[in-house]
């Protein structure tokens, strides 16, 4: 295999026999530049969903992306979702900006389980506490509720911090897996 940084790799495939000499030659292309979508929101935090797939990354960012169209989802907790088509030259970069607007367009990630079911394409974030009626942050955002409580989000990773007065403060990672629920359960302390 030929590489060179900025260049396009080149495989070949070699047979030598014993007692002989093979040459081995490529002329190495110039890589085509990546393709990529820049995606900032108003607010920025917003997590960023690729072709369906969640990407990990918050707004504002840059992904590197294939040519072609893509379907860009942008979530962020107690906005609504928004939906941008993406098409993407080879070797260009899109420029997206979107303003995200409060409330609970499409699916609230803060809404009711009704059924105690999980919504299709999500987890669940249950917290509770002793003393109850705490309250959260997840991902620096307000929860809409106190301790105890549970709530539909995103698959991924959040930072939850749980605050009552008179308690020391709490916080914690949770990873939160499609279709499962993720507890966290805390004793306060004075």
């Amino acid at each position: 295999m030929f590489s060179k940084a900025g260049y396009a790799s080149e495989t070949r495939v070699v047979e030598v026999t014993p007692g002989s000499q093979s040459v081995v030659t490529a002329s190495l292309k110039v890589a085509a530049a990546p393709s990529r979508i820049e995606l900032i929101s108003d607010p920025a935090g917003a997590a960023i969903a690729l072709d369906g797939k969640e990407t990990g990354k918050l707004t504002p960012a840059t992904l590197d992306v294939p040519k072609g169209e893509h379907a860009v989802i942008l979530r962020k907790l107690g906005y609504r979702d928004v939906a941008i088509a993406a098409k993407v030259a080879e070797g260009e970069t899109a420029h997206v900006s979107q303003s995200l607007k409060s409330g609970s367009g499409g699916v609230n990630p803060f809404g009711k389980l009704f059924g105690g079911g999980i919504p299709e394409g999500m987890g669940a974030l249950q917290v509770k506490t002793k003393p109850k009626g705490a309250t959260v942050k997840v991902n620096g955002e307000a929860a809409p509720k106190i301790t105890p409580f549970k709530i539909p989000v995103y698959p991924g990773t959040y930072s939850v911090a749980i605050s009552l007065d008179g308690y020391a403060t709490v916080s914690q990672p949770v990873t939160v897996e499609k279709g499962k629920t993720a507890t966290v359960d805390v004793e306060l302390t004075k």
